[in-house]
């Protein structure tokens, strides 16, 4: 696994400049659903209940993507367990616009 944010982008010039990047994404900013285990970011699940929950394991889609060399840089607001009726977590800026869109946020 690759240090945090900035010193992993760098490293991941390092390897493009080199000629040897891990993947084709290495180095890719990325923001992680905070529904998916980060073992170096809360999960929270946009729930109080889970307020300061560092899981000791990535999800293994998390795994791949550091494996990568992508950059996870931020967790999304997710709302309450992704509760279906209550999904929209507008951006204060933009209330028109979700952050970290998905097929829940419509």
């Amino acid at each position: 696994m690759r240090p945090a944010p900035r010193a992993a982008a760098d490293e991941s010039s390092a390897c493009w400049k080199a000629g040897r990047p891990l993947s084709a994404i290495d180095g890719m900013p990325i923001g992680i659903k905070d529904l998916l285990e980060t073992k170096d970011m809360p999960t929270q699940m946009g729930c109080e209940a889970f307020r300061g929950n560092f899981p000791k394991s990535d999800n293994v889609a998390v795994w791949a993507l550091r494996e990568a060399g992508a950059v996870i840089l931020a967790r999304p607001p997710r709302p309450n367990l992704a509760d279906p009726i209550h999904r929209r977590q507008p951006i204060p800026s933009t209330p028109a616009r979700t952050a970290g869109g998905s097929s829940l946020d419509y």
